[in-house]
Formats: C-alpha cells, structure tokens, sequence
C-alpha cells in the first residue's frame, strides 16, 4: 500500500470548525478576508479551487476530475517519487493587518490523510472568536518542462506515471501557499479554565492527532485567549491543468488550458478508481 501524506498539525487546528458548521463556503469567505491583507484575493476565480489549510497536497499533485465534477486527488507530493525540481520561481506577498472572525477556517476533511481527534474538535469549536494573521501567501507554480522531464524519467513499472498514462488525469499546476500562520481563540472563562489544563502553553500535545507529530506552539493570555503559532507553511488553494502523455514524445506540450473549477469540491481519492 502507498503511504498517504500527513496533513500538517497545524492545518488540523485552524481546520476544526467552520467546515461542518457553515461548510466550505464559509470557510472560504474568511480566508478570502485573510489574504486579502496580503494584496491577493484570487480565491474566488473560476479556476481556483480552495480545499482549506493542508499540506497533503500541493503544485505537481495528481487529480481526477469524475462524472459529476468532483475533482479527486488521485497522488499528492509524498506519493510522488523524488526528487521533485518541477517548481518554477515565485515571489510572495509580505501581509498586513488581522482578520477576525466569530468562527474558525474550515479544511476540507475528505483530503485529510489522518481524520483530528474528535475531542480536539469539540474543544476548538467552544471558541466564541477567532482572529487570524498570515505573513506572507504566495501563488508557488510548477514549470512546464521540468515537470515534463520528471514525468519521463519515471520507470514505465512507476504507479505514479501509470496513473497519468490513463489520459484522464489533471496536474495541480498552481497552488496559494500561506507563510507563518498564527490564530487566536478566545474562550469563556469556564470553557478556558478546562482547556488550559489540556493545552498548555508549549508545544500542542501530538498524541490529540494520531502519529501527525509536532509543530504547533500554544499559549494562553490572561483574557482566556489561545493563541497557536505556526512559521512553516501549508496550501489554501490551487488550479489545474488537464496533462498528457502523449506530448512526452512529441514537441507539443503535454498541459492542456487551466481547468474550470466552479462550484466543484476537492476529495482524496481511492487508487483504485
């Protein structure tokens, strides 16, 4: 069996709420709100898809579209042999100012590798408000050749290359990154006195979300807020491209024009569809 990927702890913490309250439309609103404070607000074209906070997924990803317009991911990036030197040169957008919310921002829980506990998810939706700042968000592509180049020098026997030669496969040609997320809970004190008892300031607890491992640290403030910082990065958001084999051999390009997206959902796959 293929190993999955593992979503990033943190990408589970922001991911917790907003989605099964008010559904991926909500959630996308409020990181719309988010970047905006970066200069970008691209997440409502018709080509972006927005799946949430996640680093299961990202620019080079494997996907599917099916007979309903569902868009599936079929091998993300920890699925995929390496090395992977596909990635073109970006720039990102230094951020300014603070959205807040009176919910969380919601990840899609169908591209979640390993499902967050549900104790961590009953005690994050308590929050009465939530405030969210980025550094920086950038749109990270991948370049045309390398990405071809990488495709051809995958063994014939290669599960990934196979899975592309099927001539029904999108590629994840762009994705948003965002850079040094942090977020503020503010609790009552009823619902703090408990939780601070089960998070204390330091790193969160990895055990909350299964073999995930670190990379959170929290801390309190004397008005029963939680605050939770993250300086690595995850992927809010992509656009695809319909990609072909065929143009391996040929002097044509194996991409065909971006994929529209509309109202579609992002899904993790089964490899045996």
């Amino acid at each position: 069996m293929i190993r999955r990927s593992l979503i990033s702890v943190f990408a589970l913490v922001v991911a917790v709420s907003l989605s099964a309250c008010f559904g991926m439309g909500g959630a996308k609103s409020a990181w719309n709100d988010v970047i905006k404070r970066c200069g970008e607000s691209s997440l409502n074209g018709r080509e972006v898809m927005f799946f949430g906070p996640t680093n299961a997924v990202g620019p080079g990803s494997v996907w599917r579209k099916d007979d309903e317009g569902v868009f599936r991911l079929r091998y993300d990036l920890s699925q995929m042999p390496r090395p992977q030197t596909f990635t073109a040169p970006f720039s990102s957008a230094q951020c300014d100012g603070t959205y807040s919310s009176k919910v969380n921002f919601g990840l899609d829980a169908n591209l979640s590798a390993v499902p967050v506990s549900a104790e961590l998810q009953a005690d994050f939706k308590k929050a009465r408000k939530v405030s969210a700042k980025a550094d920086s968000v950038a749109w990270v592509p991948i370049a045309e050749g390398p990405y071809e180049n990488y495709v051809r020098g995958l063994s014939a026997s290669d599960p990934v290359r196979q899975d592309l030669e099927t001539g029904n496969r999108l590629v994840m040609t762009r994705a948003l990154q965002v850079s040094g997320f942090t977020t503020s809970l503010s609790f009552s004190a009823e619902n703090a006195a408990t939780l601070k008892a089960k998070y204390p300031n330091g790193p969160l607890p990895a055990g909350l979300v299964g073999d995930l491992g670190g990379g959170l640290n929290a801390s309190w403030s004397a008005d029963n807020t939680l605050t939770i910082t993250n300086a690595g990065t995850f992927y809010i958001a992509g656009e695809f491209q319909r990609f072909s084999t065929a143009g391996l051999s040929s002097a044509g390009s194996s991409f065909g024009p971006r994929e529209s997206v509309g109202r579609a959902r992002a899904v993790r796959d089964t490899l045996d569809q």
